[in-house]
């Protein structure tokens, strides 16, 4: 077995963070016209915690736009907003990517040549108000304010001021050689986009934001998911995490003594994240730090012992230790599985759970290694904990479960081809037939006394749905798999236990 490095980070200091963010991010140094990016992370799709840009229709709206500058994002994130998407600016934005929208005049069109022709931000307002409606430069502001009022809490007041404002606008208008009509179809448009104009300001600073994240994405990649992979908290977002992480070619392995640390890292060379020591119930900080301290381990006799057969251990505790073997995280230690140490973790668990192996005589402080090697040829050598126990394990140490450490794969590729498609793809208003694994259940009674079950489950991947099965008198069985008749509507997912079925597998 190849000797094993252990994963070691030095933590940066301020004074690194802001050198290397100087070096490499400052305004004076970073490219914001890097195509790369524009295409990695906007064009291409890929949108891991891009700031903005977190929910699927924002994400569809960017892959169809393709924007390509910092403008051409404050844009789009200006249009993702009910008021501009009410009013179908995003479908004119799209139209008019290569011919902006005509206005029938050059002078509109040239004021409004940087967003397609359409009104996008505020400042157009003033632009308009001073180019087409001759306003003097000092009052157009003064024009915005009283306009945008008028569509918040302004009151009647801001309403007949921006009546008032029209005549004026388009009297400057006509002097410019721009016909009576367009100017007051100008003027509705302006009135329009009151209720939803976005300051440019504001939009472009948001972009730079969304810029960084993308860059910061491009161009350290690992870094960027490692960042991610540490920062959701939820079971639910970290199931989507991990589930982006995977589509973007990377793989994501269990805890492990010799790679885990107190945050998510990457194994650059493997293209593989290993959760957080943390990320489990029972190993606290300071037994983190004092594993750190003491790997790589090449063995578990290495892991437990002194050369001098002493326990190495004053930190890491018999429930730290036992939620690391019902996790399964000593892999790279190679001492379980047919012919090595202990034939199952099972075995492992109820070697390393007694006490004995710990105890240590001044006469003889090599009796723990002793006494492990002895139980291991027996107690050590039972089989392994079923699919069910270990999702159980992982349920009750970490929070959450992934249906696939569950279920074989293969039951799933046979649900899909048969249509069935799992629970969290159930939308409203949609009756199908889906599948899903129980985590837990509780027996519940309407207000009609009426019996039925709250049940969490799983579909693909770690993403909890609740489903109310309608009619049940008991418990559905924990980590079992179902396929059931299952509808959404505003009450949430729900079906009825006739039409609920347990799946042997």
């Amino acid at each position: 077995m190849p000797k094993i490095t252990s994963i070691t980070k030095v933590e940066p200091t301020f004074a690194d963070v802001r050198t290397w963010y100087e070096q490499n991010m400052g305004l004076d140094t970073i490219d914001l016209n890097d195509q790369e990016v524009y295409k990695h992370v906007y064009e291409d799709g890929h949108f891991p915690i891009i700031f903005q840009l977190t929910s699927k229709g924002a994400q569809n709206l960017f892959k169809k736009a393709k924007p390509k500058s910092i403008m051409d994002i404050a844009a789009l994130t200006s249009i993702y907003r009910p008021g501009p998407l009410s009013g179908g600016v995003h479908n004119l934005w799209l139209r008019h990517e290569h011919e902006p929208f005509d206005w029938g005049h050059p002078l509109i069109n040239e004021t409004l040549s940087d967003s397609r022709g359409l009104l996008v931000f505020q400042e157009d307002v003033m632009n308009l108000a001073h180019k087409v409606g001759g306003f003097p430069m000092e009052k157009c502001d003064e024009i915005r304010r009283a306009i945008m009022k008028r569509s918040t809490s302004g009151g009647q007041a801001a309403k007949e001021k921006a009546n008032e404002l029209e005549d004026d606008f388009v009297k400057g208008a006509i002097e410019k050689g721009v016909p009576e009509a367009t100017a007051r179809k100008m003027y509705s448009q302006i009135l329009f986009f009151a209720g939803y104009g976005f300051n440019l300001s504001h939009a472009t600073a948001y972009a730079i934001d969304s810029f960084y994240c993308g860059w910061l994405f491009t161009h350290h990649p690992d870094e960027w998911l490692a960042t991610y992979l540490e920062s959701v908290s939820s079971d639910e977002d970290k199931a989507l995490a991990v589930s982006q992480v995977k589509e973007l070619g990377y793989k994501v392995m269990s805890l492990d003594v010799n790679y885990s640390s107190s945050k998510w890292v990457c194994i650059k060379e493997k293209k593989t994240f290993v959760p957080s020591f943390l990320s489990c119930k029972g190993v606290g900080a300071a037994a983190v730090a004092e594993l750190m301290s003491l790997r790589p381990f090449d063995s578990l006799e290495h892991m437990l012992y002194n050369a001098d057969g002493t326990w190495r251990f004053s930190k890491f505790n018999k429930r730290g230790f036992e939620a690391l073997v019902k996790l399964r995280a000593f892999e790279s230690l190679d001492c379980v599985g047919e012919g090595k140490l202990f034939k199952s973790y099972k075995g492992m668990h109820e070697v390393l759970m007694d006490g004995k192996i710990r105890h240590c005589k001044k006469n003889d402080p090599h009796i723990g290694m002793r006494t492990m090697y002895e139980l291991a040829r027996t107690v050590g050598q039972c089989d392994e904990w079923t699919k069910k126990e270990l999702a159980s394990f992982m349920l009750e140490i970490t929070g959450a479960i992934d249906t696939v450490s569950l279920i074989d794969k293969a039951v799933f590729e046979r649900l899909d081809a048969k249509g069935i498609k799992p629970i969290n793809m159930c939308q409203e208003g949609a009756k199908d037939l889906y599948y899903f694994v129980c985590v837990r259940s509780l027996l519940k009674k309407t207000k009609a006394g009426k019996n039925y079950v709250c049940a969490d489950t799983l579909g693909i991947g770690a993403k909890n749905v609740k489903i109310n099965v309608w009619g049940a008198n008991q418990d559905l069985v924990p980590f079992a798999l179902y396929v059931a008749e299952c509808e959404r509507n505003d009450f949430g997912v729900s079906t009825r236990i006739h039409k609920c079925k347990e799946v042997t597998v």
